[in-house]
């Protein structure tokens, strides 16, 4: 599997995931980088490469997360009560990853080079 940080990065800038959960999303997470970058990210300047790498983490435990919520709920189920505690599914495109996706690239991938600008 192809990453731009290992654990090792990731707990070094602030990470909890275990080395297993993390390996699990990373994959994931570098997908979606190359993908929104168009490869971009994979021959980043130097001075690009460690904010790739945050990029990667943060995106890690965002899809670690999402997928901690999803196996709250069963399968057809978008929200759930008990008690104090209540779990919403959310879908499409304007839910809560696609938007902290987004965020974590507009924050990371855009300076002082812009690996997201498609037109250059």
């Amino acid at each position: 599997m192809e990453t731009f940080a290992d654990h090792e990065f990731y707990r070094e800038n602030g990470g909890r995931l275990t080395e297993q959960e993390y390996n699990a999303v990373a994959g994931r997470a570098y997908a979606e980088i190359v993908s929104r970058t168009q490869g971009a990210a994979t021959n980043a300047p130097e001075e690009m490469k460690d904010l790739v790498k945050m990029c990667e983490c943060e995106m890690i435990e965002l899809f670690h997360s999402h997928d901690q919520a999803k196996e709250m709920l069963p399968v057809g189920i978008s929200s759930a009560s008990n008690d104090r505690l209540s779990v919403t599914s959310e879908s499409g495109h304007s839910s809560g990853l696609e938007a902290g996706l987004n965020a974590t690239c507009a924050k990371y991938l855009q300076f002082p080079v812009n690996l997201m600008c498609r037109w250059v």
